[in-house]
């Protein structure tokens, strides 16, 4: 993969997480470990934000391992 393209598949997976209405706030991040391996890592509140975050990334057809490390923290209530 060559830069332009490694560029180009971080712009995608970053644009997927900020225009994802469950996911904007959240605290996620990932690294690109080779062509096509996301390693997702951050916070998120709850399982399901966490499947949904590596299901987000499955749009993405040059993906072909997500490793999810998020963590669920529960927030506190207001």
């Amino acid at each position: 993969m060559i830069a332009s393209e490694f560029n180009n598949l971080a712009q995608k997976i970053s644009l997927v997480f900020v225009n994802h209405p469950h996911l904007q706030r959240r605290h996620v991040h990932f690294k690109m470990d080779g062509e096509d391996k996301v390693t997702l890592e951050g916070t998120v509140a709850s399982f399901f934000e966490k499947q949904l975050a590596q299901e987000a990334l499955r749009s993405i057809p040059a993906i072909e391992r997500i490793e999810n490390h998020l963590r669920v923290v529960s927030e506190p209530f207001t």
